[in-house]
């Protein structure tokens, strides 16, 4: 058995550029999620910061009366307008973080391109390189998960376990969840 420790992109953005990018390993998922550790504190930060922004609904009995109000109009759009802003804090913390060391990780080289005159490297690939380039090593990383398109095809999709059969008793002691009403 031959495994390969490697694969090429060659890019459909950058013409004539190819990354060579190291396969997923024990040790490389490992340095990754030392380097994101800031990145997970700033995630808790921005988590903690979004609870303070659910809207309180108005609560009513059984008879519809309403028993306790919830947020007005005004603190309900303010809520909002916070947590819009939050999930593009959130959402950047990717560009910031976790963007960059998977690719510091798994990039190997960079053939085929030059920033300001000299051969890219993985840190001014990283830090100068055209965005879309970076985006598209980053989501060949995480759709290909190291592996070649042969590898990838055998080792096929992740699912769930097959529906029971018709009449058939679960094997587990959980409680059955009840189908919701039609």
């Amino acid at each position: 058995m031959n495994i390969e420790s490697r694969s090429v992109l060659h890019s459909t953005i950058a013409e004539g550029v190819s990354i060579t990018l190291r396969k997923f390993s024990v040790k490389r998922r490992a340095q990754v999620e030392l380097q994101l550790s800031e990145y997970r504190e700033r995630q808790k930060e921005i988590a903690r910061a979004m609870s303070e922004c659910f809207i309180k609904a108005d609560v009513k009995g059984d008879d519809g009366k309403l028993i306790e109000a919830g947020d007005s109009a005004e603190v309900r759009l303010e809520k909002l307008r916070k947590q819009a802003a939050f999930r593009i804090d959130f959402e950047s913390l990717d560009d910031a973080y976790l963007k960059p060391a998977y690719l510091k990780v798994y990039i190997e080289k960079i053939e085929g391109m030059e920033i300001d005159g000299t051969p890219a490297t993985v840190d001014t690939f990283i830090e100068d390189g055209p965005v879309e380039l970076a985006d598209e090593a980053y989501a060949y990383i995480q759709g290909h998960n190291g592996l070649t398109p042969g590898e990838k095809s055998a080792s096929g999709q992740p699912g769930t376990s097959a529906p029971p059969e018709a009449n058939s008793t679960p094997n587990t002691t959980a409680t059955p969840a009840e189908s919701p009403a039609a």
